[in-house]
């Protein structure tokens, strides 16, 4: 009779360990995912599925709300988890004169296409948390131009409304005629002004950070304050007159492409338009509510993937 008890108990124990884990977070392992079904308590929350062929959206807002791979591949990270990469091919030097000697240009690269629902939601929410949870290979060229995480856009083809996270820069670019181009950057540039210098600060983290996964989040409040967190920390905060965007503007909603037009063939006719490549996506969610520092950091620091953790590439 004693021994039938500690088996209760113990699968009790194990169950209800399963379901914290699942509340923790959109970042369980695979074995967890064949156990109980993987629920997220925002409106959106984009994982690659068990079967690893598709996004499936398992916050509350439910299939409305799809993502498609456009090129790319699904693959495993060291933990046996399903995730998407951007993949790419280099192709050679780029032909633009300032470029780095070195910089090396990527073609075919994936990406992952939101729908215009979730662009929606962005557009039209006054209060938002953008959540990604993302990977770039240790030889990664993270200085080179544009390299959009995530980004909303009207993509016509330069953008006149849009706001979309730069890994490069390390900062949040809104668009809009009423407003003109903001770009908030943390930390800020050196006091000269120099638009082309970038802190040492951000260069030393986008170094660190390669070949890991990476936790960050945006935040917007009604009042117009957006906030950047890195890794559970606050690495930058503004106040500005954020746009109101008309419905509907958000028609290219994506994971890892760059809202400016390509730049041909050879690389010349444009500085911009460089999308991600090689880039590996675990974990894309939005709340229709700005987290606060300390959700920030919680939700960091539940995330079984996304702390320092290091990939497969």
């Amino acid at each position: 009779m004693l021994l039938k008890i500690n088996k209760k108990n113990l699968f009790l124990a194990v169950i209800v360990t399963l379901i914290i884990l699942l509340l923790n977070g959109c970042g369980e392992t695979g074995k967890i995912l064949d156990v109980l079904p993987n629920n997220y308590d925002t409106v959106i929350c984009f994982r690659v599925n068990i079967e690893g062929n598709g996004f499936v959206n398992v916050g509350t807002g439910g299939d409305e709300y799809t993502a498609a791979r456009v090129g790319g591949r699904f693959t495993k990270d060291e933990s046996g988890v399903f995730v998407f990469d951007t993949g790419g091919q280099a192709d050679g030097t780029w032909r633009i004169p300032w470029f780095n000697a070195n910089w090396i240009r990527y073609v075919d690269m994936g990406y992952v296409e939101l729908n215009d629902k979730v662009g929606e939601l962005i557009a039209q929410s006054g209060n938002w948390t953008i959540e990604t949870i993302f990977a770039l290979p240790v030889n990664h060229q993270h200085d080179i131009v544009d390299q959009y995480i995530w980004v909303f856009s009207d993509f016509v083809p330069f953008p006149t409304n849009m706001t979309g996270l730069s890994w490069r820069e390390m900062f949040m670019r809104i668009i809009n005629p009423s407003t003109g181009i903001i770009n908030i950057a943390p930390p800020a540039k050196d006091a000269s002004g120099d638009p082309d210098y970038f802190s040492p600060l951000v260069d030393t983290y986008r170094q660190a950070s390669k070949g890991y996964w990476t936790h960050l989040v945006v935040t917007k409040t009604e009042e117009g304050t957006v906030s950047i967190y890195i890794n559970g920390e606050k690495s930058g905060t503004e106040t500005l007159t954020y746009p109101v965007f008309a419905e509907g503007i958000f028609t290219g909603n994506y994971l890892g492409r760059t809202p400016y037009p390509d730049g041909g063939p050879d690389g010349a006719n444009t500085v911009f338009g460089y999308t991600l490549y090689n880039a590996g996506y675990y974990h894309f969610a939005i709340d229709d509510k700005a987290w606060s520092d300390s959700e920030a950091l919680k939700r960091y620091e539940n995330s079984l993937v996304g702390r320092g953790t290091l990939v497969f590439w």
